[in-house]
Formats: structure tokens, C-alpha cells, sequence
């Protein structure tokens, strides 16, 4: 495998990574405490996602501060896919993107994005408040404990 910029091995390792701890569902079958590492592992990939994805996010953001847009103009869009800072939250968003497809094809659907959106949801509030100093409202706060209840919810639901 050939790797000139060195992001090829990272992806190989990822997917590989992923594939060797979660057992597959063979295992998950046999005995509780897989299906227990199973979950976690789940969980773990999804949070992980959720963090490539608010870097991403973060990044994104950065390159466009003070930046004026006009896609009618062409030094504008070749100004903006130059942005180191614009490729970078690609790359993130990429592996986000690579995680949360594992994480659907070992997790339900139904579970699976909604708690992936819910984390997106409140990490950008996050973000945004302690890093580009956005405010943090009363409607929003409510919107985040609603997203929590709405999770609670959700996973509780017997």
C-alpha cells in the first residue's frame, strides 16, 4: 500500500482496528460479555466520530472567519479549496464519516443516528460557545436537556 500522504495507512488501520475488537456477531451471540464489549466498542466509535466530526466543524469555521464568500467569483473558490484549514476539517469529516459506518453496520438505526445527531447537536453548542465565544442561551439549554430527555427516552424504552 502506497502512502505519500501518509492519511491511506491511517484509514487501512481504522477499519481493520474496528473489525478485529467488535468479534462480529457471531461472537456477539455466545456470551453476554461480548455482546457487552460490543455495545461499548459501539459506543466508543460513535463518540469518537462525533469528535472527528466537531473538529471538522471547528475547522471549517476557522478557515471561513472573515472570509467573504461569492461563488460567482472564481479567485473566491479557488481562495477557499487552498484553505489548509478547509481540507483539514474534510479529512475530519472523512474519518468521521468512515467510523460512523461502522458503527451503523454494528448498532440499529433507529439508535444509531439519533444519538450520533444528539452529540452533534450539543458538542457544536460547546464549540461554538468556548471557542468563537457564541452565546449559550436559556433556549438553548432547554434544547440540549430536551435532547438528553429525548435520548433517555429512547434507549429506555422497554
Amino acid at each position: 500500500m502506497e502512502c505519500e500522504n501518509g492519511i491511506a495507512p491511517v484509514l487501512f488501520f481504522i477499519y481493520h482496528y474496528a473489525d478485529m475488537i467488535s468479534f462480529g456477531d457471531k461472537f456477539n451471540k455466545i456470551s453476554s460479555f461480548n455482546v457487552i464489549i460490543g455495545d461499548t466498542m459501539i459506543i466508543i466509535y460513535l463518540l469518537i466520530a462525533t469528535c472527528f466530526n466537531l473538529v471538522a466543524q471547528l475547522l471549517l469555521k476557522k478557515a471561513v472567519l472573515g472570509v467573504e464568500i461569492k461563488f460567482t467569483n472564481f479567485n473566491s473558490i479557488v481562495n477557499i479549496l487552498s484553505n489548509f484549514y478547509i481540507w483539514l476539517g474534510a479529512i475530519s469529516y472523512g474519518l468521521s464519516f468512515l467510523l460512523y459506518i461502522i458503527v451503523l453496520s454494528r448498532g440499529e438505526l433507529g439508535k444509531v443516528a439519533l444519538i450520533s445527531q444528539a452529540l452533534t447537536i450539543i458538542g457544536v453548542l460547546f464549540v461554538s460557545f468556548f471557542f468563537f465565544q457564541e452565546p449559550l442561551t436559556v433556549y438553548k439549554t432547554i434544547g440540549i436537556l430536551l435532547l438528553f430527555l429525548g435520548v433517555w427516552f429512547i434507549f429506555n424504552n422497554k
